[in-house]
């Protein structure tokens, strides 16, 4: 059996109370499970099973989660069937670039190089010393990086880029500066809103694809009230309460964030009156979803109060 601890901690001035929204907290850990699940299939598939251990400590102003990636490897089909090189706990945290990345491209530097990109080509490396390793080209660039072809796959996959787009949603969303991994206490990586930009950009083209626009955007003029407050004036998504559900709004256009900022924050329930360009797409599985994109915000107005403000809100997202 492989045992393996590291924490989580999520930094930032929304977190100086200790707490954190459980509605982005409990899919991030469920996100990072499915990543750690998805990498031990890749690597070893059924020669072994992971879970992974959660324990929560509030340290000093950020919220810190305790983990262990707990694999139980089956010695007796390995053996009755010759398989070696299992991936150990530890490998497959380092394959996917939470602790301690590799000089090769682990799966968060993959999609950090990749950038959203599509993918041009890939060929197989023929060399003793780089056994499972692929080339990749990228549209709109002659270079190509060698990367492993499991790091290739989980990179591409859908079901995986849906697992890292709840795994670092606190970061996305809720206020949060950045997300460190220690391990030992020592730090064994750490991403922030500028590292996760080309990131989110990779996993969301995949977590998309198939996906067709059904309708033309279509623009209102309709009020959003926060839900939950950001604090960085990079952030290009906001959640905010419409038609009493939150939604996630695109304010990229916007000077939201940074008019936040001038005014000292921003507060649950601040609401604007703004263009909404809302566009429906239709999902490789049939079903209908929306996007949301804020064009120009016409008016502001702060909230007098904060709290009860949204007990009759269907707390669903779109």
């Amino acid at each position: 059996m492989s045992r393996y601890k590291f924490e989580v901690a999520f930094d930032g001035p929304a977190l100086a109370s200790h707490e954190i929204d459980v509605q982005d907290l409990a899919p991030a850990l469920l996100g990072l499970s499915d990543l750690i699940k998805a990498a031990n299939a890749e690597f070893n598939g059924e020669r072994s099973a992971v879970k992974l251990l959660a324990r929560a400590d509030a340290d000093q102003h950020c919220f810190n989660i305790g983990l262990e990636v707990v694999q139980s490897t089956y010695d007796a089909i390995k053996g009755f069937l010759g398989y070696d090189g299992i991936k150990t706990a530890k490998e497959l945290l380092e394959w996917l670039g939470l602790v301690f990345p590799s000089g090769a491209l682990g799966l968060i530097t993959y999609w950090r190089v990749k950038n959203g990109r599509k993918v041009k080509s890939v060929a197989k490396i023929e060399s003793a010393d780089r056994v499972g390793f692929v080339a990749v080209q990228f549209n709109g660039s002659a270079e190509k990086h060698e990367v492993h072809n499991h790091i290739y796959n989980m990179g591409e996959n859908k079901s995986v880029a849906d697992a890292a787009e709840k795994t670092f949603r606190p970061l996305d969303s809720t206020g949060v500066d950045k997300v460190t991994i220690r391990v030992d206490g020592r730090v064994a990586s750490e991403i922030d809103h500028s590292d996760l930009i080309p990131v989110k950009r990779s996993y969301d083209s995949v977590r998309f694809k198939g996906d067709e626009q059904s309708t033309e955007p279509q623009t209102i003029i309709s009020h959003l009230r926060v839900y939950a407050p950001v604090f960085d004036p990079k952030a290009d998504n906001w959640r905010f309460v419409y038609g009493g559900k939150p939604i996630y709004a695109d304010i990229s256009e916007t000077n939201i964030a940074k008019d936040a900022i001038r005014r000292g924050g921003a507060s649950v329930g601040d609401t604007y009156k703004v263009k909404l360009e809302i566009t429906e797409y239709v999902t490789a599985k049939n079903q209908f979803k929306n996007s949301y994109k804020i064009k120009e915000v016409l008016s502001f107005e702060a909230s007098p109060y904060q709290m009860g403000m949204f007990d009759d809100i269907d707390d669903e997202d779109e």
